[in-house]
């Protein structure tokens, strides 16, 4: 399935209702069971290269690379972000709010780099820097391989 048909296709109303991201200890999804899914596979090989335990630059933590004013927004335990099941979780709800306000004030569904874009920065999710055009693009690319092979 191409990523593209699958985000057509998707009803919003059901976001995030299938929490089900079949995961194996080789840091790849056994399974794509919905696009929660295929975001966040994508999501942490782009951010962190699958890295539960990676800590970023200005302290951004999990394979999600979390930043700490985004953590104090949602009000995330920092201390849990390095176990899979707990950052994949906030993750998610994070995401899922994102993308639920870009469908609100937009009208329409956010491309693929849009959603990248939501999730590294949500301000400027519309008139992105260059070098963030160029990540959330190769996060685009990504989606599409892997809403093709499985990965």
């Amino acid at each position: 399935m191409e990523y593209e048909s699958c985000i057509e296709s998707f009803r919003w109303n059901d976001f995030g209702n299938n929490n089900d991201c079949g995961y194996n200890s080789t840091y790849h999804f056994k399974k794509m069971t919905n696009l929660v899914c295929i975001l966040l596979a994508a999501l942490s090989s782009v951010e962190s290269g699958d890295c539960d335990k990676c800590i970023g630059k200005s302290g951004e933590l999990s394979r999600y690379q979390i930043s700490p004013p985004v953590m104090a927004e949602y009000r995330l335990d920092a201390t849990k972000l390095k176990d899979y099941n707990y950052a994949t979780e906030q993750a998610r709800r994070i995401l899922i709010q994102r993308m639920s306000g870009f469908v609100t004030r937009h009208h329409r569904q956010p491309t693929g780099t849009e959603i990248y874009l939501l999730w590294h920065r949500p301000a400027r999710t519309i008139h992105p820097r260059k070098i963030e055009r160029a990540r959330a693009e190769r996060f685009n690319n990504l989606l599409v391989k892997i809403s093709k092979t499985g990965m």
